[in-house]
């Protein structure tokens, strides 16, 4: 099983577009009107499924925010376009008045239906790769299968002054085998080890625990012992997740043969997920994605997955402090949670 494959450039766009399909800021401190994920029901459908998408807007001010959705077909490629906003952005091509641009509405939740007949003939795949000519049925398979095509979900989202227009890119196959977004992850907030500790000679990982109270549906944090999470200041914190799979799924993707008759071959590769972290205060040291790699053979010096928080101080007029976790797999599969922490002030 390969995990590092080279990709044909022409290709290399589209495949790997579901990794890094939403162009987010990076900071995980939350400091004004943010976009931190946007989630779709399906990860991958098929033709006539309706796919639900679910946006997680954060605005620490609370304005009203509003929404407005677009979705649309691209060219998988183009030398001149890959990675401009303008073109890609269904809104604004919607604006335009250029033509095959659905309208999804405004509000904050919407419905995309994918159309029946969007394999039927070769049309699409055409137009989205840039094939001249009819496309072999038994290609027209392959491609439709494993590579598909992707569809463009664009929204743009405002409160008072601030916009921010994003994409989600949304895979649409005949795939028998289609993706499904990852279980919801639960997490212990604990202290963490200082990095003398871990760096120190003989340093065990503290063991997760086995029995505690899951978060309610659409929450982050786990129950131990029957006492909810806090946190303090001045003291470093982690979030590990308590439930990652003990095995991975495995999934096709095209990769460069040796074969220069057969310039293409169907790759296996395996899952990785990747977890952001979030909060509106304090100082997080949680600025890079944190990924969890099964292949992994470094000695541990964390759990899988973990995130490093820490908080300096609090106002004086906070109770709770909020936290959002967004799990990515990397064919575009989302989940979400939210939380809040009570701050402990006894040590003050």
């Amino acid at each position: 099983m390969l995990r590092t494959l080279t990709i044909a450039a022409a290709l290399m766009a589209t495949l790997l577009a579901p990794a890094c399909a939403d162009p987010l800021p990076r900071s995980s401190l939350i400091t004004g009107l943010r976009l931190l994920a946007i989630a779709t029901d399906i990860p991958e459908a098929l033709p006539g499924q309706t796919v639900t998408i679910t946006p997680l807007v954060v605005d620490p001010e609370g304005r009203a925010v509003s929404y407005e959705w677009s979705a649309c077909i691209l060219p998988a490629f183009a030398d001149d376009d890959f990675g401009d906003y303008d073109t890609e952005d269904c809104n604004l091509r919607r604006e335009n008045g250029e033509p095959d641009v659905t309208y999804l509405g405004t509000n904050e939740v919407v419905q995309y239906r994918v159309p029946d007949d969007l394999f039927d003939d070769g049309s699409v795949v055409n137009d989205v790769y840039g094939f001249e000519g009819e496309i072999p049925p038994e290609a027209l398979i392959l491609l439709a299968s494993v590579i598909g095509v992707e569809v463009n979900i664009s929204l743009r989202i405002s409160a008072g002054g601030d916009t921010i227009r994003a994409f989600k890119r949304l895979k649409v196959s005949l795939s028998p085998s289609v993706n499904s977004n990852p279980e919801p992850l639960h997490f212990v907030l604990r202290e963490a080890p200082t990095g003398e500790e871990q760096e120190a000679d003989g340093f065990e990982l503290e063991p997760l625990p086995t029995e505690y109270e899951p978060p309610a549906e659409g929450r982050c944090l786990a129950t131990v012992g029957g006492v909810p999470p806090t946190i303090s200041a001045d003291t470093p914190w982690e979030l590990v997740p308590l439930n990652l799979p003990e095995t991975y799924d495995s999934y096709d993707v095209v990769g460069v043969s040796p074969d220069p008759e057969e310039p293409f071959q169907i790759v296996e590769v395996d899952e990785v997920y990747v977890l952001r972290f979030f909060s509106t205060l304090g100082t997080l040291s949680i600025e890079e994605d944190t990924f969890v790699d099964p292949d992994d053979d470094e000695p541990p010096t964390e759990h899988p997955g973990t995130g490093r928080w820490s908080i300096t101080t609090f106002p004086d007029e906070v109770e709770t402090v909020p936290v959002w976790i967004v799990t990515r797999d990397g064919r575009g599969g989302t989940v979400t949670c939210y939380d809040e922490v009570t701050v402990d002030r006894s040590e003050e």
